[in-house]
């Protein structure tokens, strides 16, 4: 574990870093701990984030990097890859990968839009529980045979928007995620069958048991700038609508759980702790950058 020096500069944004306890943990087995939470122990884990444009019908390919430590000749370390694609529906889809080239193989899991881009599911690499009911003939989901039930996804986390398109003030999100404990074991597993099983489902009525939530930190109205404001340790330095910092909305003691915001045109850094793993802070630092038809 290492104590960053005050005086160190991040080499992305050229900012002053905090004093920050840091202990990279061993990620190298990606496919596994990609969707495990990282350690408790393991502090803030500095990463960042590249974006770039496929060049057809909106497809944005995305690649998260595990920044190496500061003063140090510590390499940076390539975690996962995202590609957008647009369906027909207009919806937006994210699949993840563990390789640069995106091969299928590789996948271990997607993030899904609604049509307005106000909410992200985010799932493994399971089965549509619909899908799976048409391939068995079944009448619907709730009749898949018990022993296909592990082949349908889980949802690992869902984040939330709230339309502001005719109002002033920055975005407001919402994230719940499974419940987990201090050895990143989950309390529940969220493997619905129907849509009342669905964690955004499950938000409308307040039914949070057995999860995490999660909102953005309330940016502060400066005058002198005429801007909403937070204050990001000198990790970002743009002005955007997709920076954000999460915190516990049970416990904001624990401070910033993901951190994301803007340092070039196309690059973002992107902070994050226990208990989200590489996969969910990944994805709902996605869902920022999506297209929002009734957010600002």
């Amino acid at each position: 574990m290492a104590l960053l020096a005050q005086s160190e500069k991040c080499p992305l944004c050229f900012g002053v870093c905090d004093p920050l306890m840091i202990c990279t943990p061993d990620l190298q087995d990606i496919p596994k701990t990609a969707l495990q939470p990282v350690p408790l122990d393991a502090g803030i884990l500095r990463c960042y984030m590249k974006q770039f444009y496929l060049g057809t019908f909106k497809q944005y390919g995305y690649e998260l990097y595990l920044q190496g430590q500061i003063g140090t000749q510590e390499e940076d370390t390539f975690l996962l890859a995202a590609r957008r694609q647009v369906r027909s529906n207009m919806t937006a889809n994210y699949s993840i990968y563990t390789d640069k080239e995106c091969s299928g193989a590789k996948r271990i899991g997607r993030m899904g839009s609604n049509f307005l881009g106000t909410c992200f599911t985010l799932y493994d690499n399971g089965r549509d529980p619909q899908k799976l009911a048409k391939i068995q003939d079944a009448v619907s989901s709730d009749d898949v045979v018990v022993q296909n039930v592990l082949q349908i996804h889980e949802e690992l986390g869902c984040v939330t928007y709230e339309p502001n398109r005719t109002s002033v003030g920055p975005r407001k999100m919402l994230v719940v995620i499974p419940d987990v404990d201090e050895e990143g074991v989950f309390s529940e597993i969220v493997r619905p069958m129907s849509r009342q099983d669905r964690l955004v489902t499950r938000l409308a009525p307040g039914e949070l048991k057995d999860l995490l939530r999660f909102s953005n930190r309330e940016p502060v109205f400066r005058e002198d700038l005429g801007a909403y404001c937070l204050d990001f340790g000198g990790r970002v330095s743009m002005a955007s609508v997709k920076n954000f910092q999460l915190i516990s909305s049970e416990d904001p003691s624990m401070g910033n759980i993901l951190q994301f915001g803007r340092v070039a045109d196309d690059m973002f850094t992107m902070d994050f702790q226990w208990p989200l793993s590489p996969f969910q802070a990944f994805c709902i630092s996605l869902s920022s950058c999506d297209t929002k038809l009734v957010c600002v």
